[in-house]
């Protein structure tokens, strides 16, 4: 499980999406922050692993409530926020993910060397 980058992949937005599905908001960053220490992932795929797959989780949790949504909520949040299209906010829902992705995937690839290294 080392060098497939393919598995890891997985087993992360497996985790992630039941944390984030089952658990509070900030669920997917904490099981990132863990199984980015426990799979022993360099400071470079922490980032880049974290990034991808909660980019593209936030990614698809927003496009999935916008269209579930007949209450037009996204339409009046995005009035509220100066006239924001739904779109807009999508991308920034997208950005969110990113980088609370990268800050989670690099904090547990820390931790991760800091506790094995002692």
């Amino acid at each position: 499980m080392r060098n497939n980058i393919y598995v890891r992949l997985i087993v992360i937005t497996v985790c992630l999406v039941l944390c984030g599905y089952f658990g509070p908001w900030w669920g997917p960053a904490g099981a990132m922050v863990i199984l980015a220490g426990l799979m022993g992932l360099t400071v470079r795929q922490g980032i880049l692993y974290g990034g991808i797959v909660m980019g593209l989780i936030y990614k698809t949790i927003a496009v999935w409530q916008w269209s579930k949504d007949a209450s037009g909520l996204l339409e009046k949040t995005g009035l509220m926020l100066g006239g924001i299209s739904p779109f807009m906010l999508i991308i920034v829902t997208t950005l969110i993910g990113i980088v609370t992705g990268v800050l989670a995937g690099w904090l547990g690839s820390v931790l991760g060397k800091v506790v094995t290294t002692r």
